[in-house]
Formats: C-alpha cells, sequence, structure tokens
C-alpha cells in the first residue's frame, strides 16, 4: 500500500506542476472563444466561436496567415483548458483518497502493541516479519556433487562459481533476502517440473519473489541454447523480464559487470519511509 500511496503522491506532483503551467498559458492567451471543427467535402473547416449559444461561429479562413495562427492559439487554447479541468479532477480524487487512508496498515496494527505480540497469531504479517519468516524458512536446494564443490560466501552458504560468490555477497551486503538455487515448478508443456534457479531474492519493499538467473557462458554454443530455453521457459511461466526476472551475464572474455548488477539491483534496496 505504502507503494501505491507514493506513487499518488508522485503523481500529485506531476498534476499540480501542470496545472500551474497550464494557468500560465492560459493567462497569456489574448484569444477569445473556442474552436468549433466542421467538415466540408472531407475536409476540416475551422470557426471561432465567441458568444453564448452560437453553433455557427466565425469561418477561420487558412489560407490567411493571421487567421491560421489564430486557429492554431484556438486549438491550444482548448486543450489546455481540457488539461487542466482533467488534472484538477485527478489532483482532487487523489487528495480525497489520501485523506481517508488511515494512518498504519494492517499489518502495523500489533507495532503499537509490542507487549500483546506474543500472545497474538496476527492474521496479516508485517513486511520485517514476513521477511524474517521468509529468510528463514528451510528448503532442500540443488545437491553438489562433492563436498568440496563450490565457493562459501559471507554468509557461509555454498555456490558454483566466484561470479555467483559475487552476487551472493552484494545481496547481502545490501539487505536483499535470498535463497540460492531454491526449488521453484515451472510448466513445461503441461506438465510441472522443479527447477533450481540460481537465486530467489525478495524485494524488501513489496515482499515479492523475483528470480535472478546468471548466465555464465553465453559464448558457448551448448550453453547458450540451453539459456534461451530457460529463458524462454520462465516468460511462458509468467515470469516478466525486469519485472519478476532479471538476469546477469557474461562470457570467456567479458566479466560479470558488477556495475550492471549494481543497476539490477538498486531498486530493490530498501526504502527508508
Amino acid at each position: 500500500m505504502k507503494e501505491i500511496i507514493n506513487e499518488l503522491k508522485s503523481k500529485k506532483s506531476i498534476y499540480e506542476n501542470l496545472i500551474q503551467k497550464t494557468n500560465q498559458h492560459l493567462s497569456q492567451s489574448a484569444d477569445e472563444g473556442h474552436l468549433r471543427v466542421g467538415r466540408k467535402k472531407g475536409k476540416p473547416q475551422y470557426f471561432q466561436i465567441t458568444k453564448k449559444g452560437d453553433t455557427n461561429g466565425r469561418y477561420l479562413c487558412q489560407k490567411d496567415s493571421n487567421e491560421k495562427a489564430l486557429t492554431l492559439r484556438l486549438a491550444q487554447r482548448d486543450y489546455n483548458l481540457k488539461l487542466l479541468k482533467n488534472c484538477e479532477a485527478w489532483k482532487k480524487a487523489i487528495d480525497a483518497f489520501l485523506s481517508g487512508i488511515p494512518e498504519i496498515e494492517p499489518s502495523e496494527i500489533l507495532s503499537n502493541y509490542p507487549a500483546r505480540r506474543q500472545l497474538i497469531k496476527p492474521a496479516v504479517l508485517s513486511n520485517d516479519e514476513y521477511i524474517f519468516k521468509w529468510q528463514n524458512s528451510t528448503y532442500k536446494g540443488k545437491a553438489f556433487d562433492s563436498i568440496d564443490e563450490g565457493l562459501l560466501t559471507n554468509r557461509g552458504e555454498r555456490v558454483r562459481s566466484k561470479s555467483e560468490k559475487i552476487i551472493a555477497d552484494r545481496l547481502n551486503f545490501l539487505g536483499i533476502p535470498y535463497r540460492y538455487e531454491a526449488p521453484i515448478k515451472l510448466n513445461v508443456n503441461g506438465h510441472f517440473k522443479i527447477f533450481y534457479p540460481d537465486f530467489t531474492i525478495l524485494n524488501p519493499n513489496t515482499c515479492k519473489e523475483i528470480i535472478l538467473e546468471h548466465f555464465g557462458m553465453i559464448d558457448n554454443d551448448e550453453y547458450a541454447v540451453s539459456m534461451v530455453r530457460n529463458f524462454n521457459l520462465f516468460i511462458l511461466n509468467g515470469y516478466v523480464p525486469g519485472k519478476d526476472f532479471i538476469f546477469t551475464q557474461e562470457t570467456s572474455d567479458i566479466a560479470l559487470d558488477t556495475r550492471v548488477l549494481d543497476k539490477l539491483l538498486a531498486p530493490l534496496c530498501r526504502k527508508l519511509n
């Protein structure tokens, strides 16, 4: 909900800016009335209406440069008036919505009663409680071939490559909850199969899960074919690239670019409200 509220506040700011600019443009206009557009033999004709009840208006000849300029100004003025009315309506609606929102969300109710927390089973967890529960839940990941295989992350987990260690350590440093090679079910031609994506991360602001795959050998033909197959599989199962499916990549000549990784992870860093 906080994400929605912030989005509405951002929209309101945009509308307020448009209202201010549009009022300035209208105040600088000395033209009267509005534009009526008719058609004759399939071609548009323009008329200036200045009197109430007048349904015809004065014909504006487009061969006359002054009247053509007036036509443009009237069209712009009509648009500005509609834009102003629309923005004011949106601002009013947002103000009404924001003014009616309770001070806290259902998930925050228990924060006002810490002494009762152990006595109550909440219907809705706060973000912090959900993240803690998600991060500490057990799962059976993909098995390693030997006890010596892999590298240890700063969190003490075993991963399969230096690049995966870099990603895991960066997630941990940024405070982004993640699971390494946690199983998920994907529909493959009507049958569900278990897959182990490199990382399942949790957006700490929305508590939505996101898959992060690292494609480490895309210059290898066989690996590239597998990468495309997996990429398509995620999309066919409803994962939208850039939204709930992100990826990093490298070749034998181009290493994982940590600047790209940070760009991908920046929207997932915890926002302070």
